[in-house]
């Protein structure tokens, strides 16, 4: 990548001459390293920076390293800060907000405002010997190599629950509604008391009851959500372009089944059933569980019959 910003001061490049060749500066990370967990791309990044008067800077907290993260097809944008001491930083990027490629580029920015900015031996004497320079808080120092992780749809195999988002509705008084629009996940509207039931419920017994709720909330708009595929293969529509799409396409073939070619063979219910891994064996199970602890435990009692 080469410098196509004029900037008012000197800044260590890989294709800069500010600075001696000995001073170098960029952050990094090795493919084979990303980790994709149920919510984020997980990126190792290194920072290797040959720069005493930078590295001087970063250590009195003048200056620090930052990791710039955008993905202009979602218009996600976020910097990363390392601390004062560290040269290595695990990059946390919630994977259903970036989508095509991520492009990564390390900098060093000034942390405060610097009346007289120099590197002593640091800095190319044929241009800026003895010379300083006025810089503001933000103003770029250093500036490393861009790089793009391209987004691979095999990434998105995690858990199917991953793609749906639980929210408050806050604009109708529907007890419950899904909209497969809005995000690059499904989202699931559920109404004041749903929502409050939902969050009290979640975390009880150390979610001993997380698969019922996927059960009786994520199953049913799963289901939904299958019709839509099925109904784009047959009349086509905008939702291919979508996250949750594509995640729940990968993860039927994973199972054997190309909607695209079998749209009309399979159970929408069924096909739901096996992309939670058996919610509605597993949920009801849960249920039954925790019943039997509670009776187990003297805390559960049966005053009514069997029907």
């Amino acid at each position: 990548m080469s410098l196509n910003i004029d900037y008012p001061n000197p800044v260590l490049s890989i294709d800069g001459d500010d600075y001696n060749e000995d001073c170098t500066f960029d952050v990094s990370f090795k493919e084979e390293e990303i980790v994709v967990d149920e919510d984020n791309i997980i990126i190792p990044a290194v920072c290797d920076l040959q720069c005493n008067g930078l590295s001087d800077l970063i250590k009195q907290g003048k200056a620090v390293i930052v990791v710039l993260i955008s993905s202009s097809a979602s218009f996600y944008r976020r910097a990363f800060e390392f601390d004062s001491a560290e040269l290595t930083k695990e990059i946390k990027v919630p994977k259903f907000d970036v989508r095509k490629n991520i492009d990564f580029c390390g900098y060093i920015l000034a942390k405060e405002d610097m009346k007289s900015f120099r590197c002593d031996g640091d800095f190319n004497d044929l241009y800026f010997k003895n010379m300083s320079f006025p810089v503001r808080k933000a103003d770029v120092l250093a500036q490393g190599q861009l790089r793009t992780i391209p987004i691979d749809d095999s990434e998105l195999e995690k858990p199917i629950s991953s793609i749906f988002s639980i929210q408050r509705n806050t604009h109708s008084d529907a007890e419950i509604e899904s909209n497969f629009d809005v995000d690059e996940k499904i989202v699931v509207y559920l109404s004041e008391r749903l929502n409050q039931l939902y969050y009290d419920i979640k975390d009880f017994n150390n979610g001993a009851l997380h698969r019922y709720l996927n059960g009786i909330i994520a199953y049913p708009v799963l289901i939904e959500g299958i019709a839509k595929m099925c109904d784009h293969y047959r009349n086509g529509s905008e939702y291919s372009e979508k996250r949750w799409f594509k995640t729940i396409d990968h993860k039927l073939k994973a199972l054997g089944v190309n909607l695209e070619e079998e749209h009309e063979n399979h159970s929408y219910t069924e096909l739901a059933d096996k992309l939670l891994g058996g919610i509605a064996y597993d949920g009801l199970l849960s249920v039954k569980n925790t019943i039997d602890e509670e009776t187990n435990g003297g805390e559960y009692i049966n005053t009514g019959g069997v029907d």
